[in-house]
């Protein structure tokens, strides 16, 4: 028997607040969703292929739990947070302050991550997340839910395409399946 995971990137998110009160890094992992990204998800929740799921896992982040929620409100599923299936993680020293004024430096990460499909090279200075170690932790949660036969997994787009396809352009609240 196999599981389907059915996995849901999260609605359009809204840094305005964090911005104003200069909030940068680590804090943007509590930006909400926007007005759209709620109409985003309330839509993906009319999804036919949710009917029967057996449950819904999301990421601790924000705007994953609020796309999370409002899918279960619709469904009746109940959530399970799972730490692991959060965002990517640009600096693996967790020291950086991306914002307005570092957009360079989160600039050059994304480009030697994409340069390098995902694979950072030993002698880079940056310390950003490889594509492999988000897959094994992706996949070290998803593993733990092999006995349901149908699973919603709110979460982020390079999440996704850690077990799909490198750099597929996931739309806010695009699906994607994969079988386990």
């Amino acid at each position: 028997m196999s599981t389907t995971f059915i996995l849901v990137r999260h609605g359009e998110p809204r840094y305005d607040e964090l911005m104003v009160d200069n909030q940068y890094g680590i804090a943007w992992d509590f930006g909400r969703l926007t007005d759209a990204g709620i109409e985003q998800a309330l839509e993906r929740a009319k999804d036919p292929r949710f009917s029967d799921a057996d449950l819904i896992l999301s990421s601790p982040y924000t705007r994953s739990l609020e796309t999370a929620a409002i899918i279960a409100s619709k469904t009746g599923l109940s959530v399970r947070v799972e730490t692991n299936l959060h965002e990517w993680s640009p600096d693996l020293t967790f020291n950086y302050r991306f914002g307005r004024e570092k957009e360079d430096e989160i600039k050059a990460v994304m480009d030697e991550y994409f340069t390098h499909k995902g694979e950072r090279p030993v002698d880079s200075k940056l310390q950003w997340e490889s594509i492999s170690n988000v897959r094994k932790r992706v996949m070290d949660v998803l593993n733990n839910y092999l006995s349901y036969q149908k699973v919603i997994v709110v979460c982020h787009g390079i999440v996704m395409n850690s077990v799909t396809e490198f750099n597929d352009k996931v739309p806010f609240c695009g699906v994607r399946e994969i079988q386990i």
